[in-house]
């Protein structure tokens, strides 16, 4: 249950930075900040594709075998 509440709170953050880089994107200034907020938002989905990975691996979680 844990780790759903950790993966859940890393897609908002990454949700956030994503949203916060868009204005310096359409104003085409402060690419250093703007840059920041991409980089913040690949660390935190690499946490999350490492995360499912560790979980997987585990057995914490199970892939869906049959999707029909």
């Amino acid at each position: 249950m844990l780790l759903n509440w950790i993966l859940i709170a890393l897609l908002i953050l990454s949700l956030i930075n994503l949203f916060r880089a868009f204005p310096y994107l359409i104003k085409k200034k402060g690419n250093a900040i703007m840059s920041k907020h991409f980089k913040k938002r690949v660390l935190f989905s690499g946490l999350i594709l490492f995360l499912l990975l560790i979980a997987l691996l585990t057995g914490q979680i199970n892939p869906n075998l049959r999707p029909y």
